[in-house]
């Protein structure tokens, strides 16, 4: 494993304003040290569905990357875990696209989606009505939507930094909902009916979570994740709680071994069962940084 950014690059003091433990202050950007740590680790939180011009990272961000020696993601990017998304998310088993929306309604699909991507048919009558739901309705943004994880990534990958998962794809892709071609169907048939004013909503969204994200109050956006658009508090707990405390153990022997640059959703970061608490409760020192 390269770490030569570990300790070429010592951050400067007045890189960053720190206040003292509350798990409460408005930061996406937290540092991890104590229980015998040689040297510190931090924490990033990010937004998942986010607009690539928005996505903006500081010189002093930059600096705290470069000094990781490693990077660990929800679970580790790669053409092995690719082809578990596209097996899991994207691709439609036990039927076609064209066979459950019908010709006139598929073709209509596939005219929407070619105003600004290329569109092969054969490819599209194997996508999922879910996966092609969402392909519509993100085309109201003229731009690449994406998160700031992958963003991340690259920038880890240019800077020669092993990146990891803090979970399988196994683990990561059984938080999907059992497929139900059924609902799926009515939804997409749904949204086709009605794609201005989806579209519209999601743009209402994507608007709104950017803001959030940008004011940097991650207990604001727990909550939002938590109980936002329906989801049931049985689901936010397998989401969000139970996952964080299967990360701990991982970040625990990852951060003995390594400096590491945690990045995972914001949503993560806060209340009684976020990593920020945890990690305290195991006897670490977390404080946010300002940047």
């Amino acid at each position: 494993m390269r770490n030569i950014f570990l300790l070429l690059f010592i951050i400067p003091a007045y890189a960053f304003s720190q206040v003292t433990d509350t798990a409460l202050a408005k930061a996406l950007l937290w540092k991890v040290k104590g229980q015998g740590l040689a040297t510190p680790s931090y924490l990033y939180g990010t937004t998942h569905v986010v607009c690539r011009e928005d996505i903006h990272f500081s010189d002093s961000l930059l600096l705290v990357l470069e000094s990781a020696g490693q990077m660990f993601t929800e679970f580790e990017p790669s053409p092995a875990n690719e082809l578990v998304y596209t097996d899991k998310v994207v691709n439609l088993k036990g039927s076609t696209l064209k066979r459950l929306m019908g010709k006139k309604t598929f073709r209509k699909i596939s005219d929407e989606l070619s105003r600004t991507m290329p569109v092969n048919d054969e490819r599209l009558n194997k996508w999922r009505p879910h996966y092609v739901g969402y392909l519509l309705v993100k085309q109201v943004y003229n731009c690449r939507v994406m998160a700031y994880d992958d963003s991340l990534v690259n920038l880890a990958i240019k800077m020669a930094k092993p990146v990891y998962g803090l979970e399988s794809a196994k683990e990561h892709f059984a938080l999907l909902p059992p497929t139900i071609l059924s609902a799926e169907t009515e939804s997409l048939f749904r949204l086709m009916n009605n794609l201005k004013e989806q579209r519209l909503a999601f743009a209402r969204h994507l608007e709104a979570n950017l803001a959030l994200y940008n004011s940097k109050d991650i207990s604001r956006v727990q909550e939002q994740a938590s109980f936002s658009n329906g989801m049931k508090i049985e689901f936010s707990k397998k989401v969000l709680d139970e996952r964080n405390k299967r990360w701990i153990p991982v970040m625990e022997k990852a951060m003995k071994e390594n400096a590491i640059f945690f990045v995972f959703g914001c949503a993560h970061l806060a209340r009684q069962k976020g990593v920020i608490s945890l990690l305290r409760e195991k006897g670490y020192t977390v404080t946010p940084l300002f940047y």
